[in-house]
């Protein structure tokens, strides 16, 4: 997600997960892809074919942030953003 202005430096948001091709886990992160090498744990874990939501923290980096997700494909939806 981008377009926040630089000067927020998190957000406190929903996001919901729907629509996995496959059983895997979820975590955002701060900014672009440069960090994705060092996840290892999720946020949000499921199964395929689950929906779920989970209210989360998430810390920002210029403005931005990234969902890593392990594996095959799911939906994301982030909504509700308090800064």
């Amino acid at each position: 997600m981008n377009g926040l202005p630089s000067i927020i430096f998190a957000i406190v948001t929903n996001v919901t997960l729907t629509d996995a091709t496959s059983s895997s886990f979820s975590s955002p992160y701060p900014g672009e892809v440069s960090l994705r090498s060092q996840i290892s744990t999720g946020d949000l874990n499921w199964l395929q074919g689950d929906t779920l939501a989970n209210f989360a923290q998430i810390t920002l980096s210029s403005g931005s942030f990234s969902a890593y997700n392990l594996k095959d494909s799911v939906d994301v939806t982030v909504d509700g953003c308090y800064s």
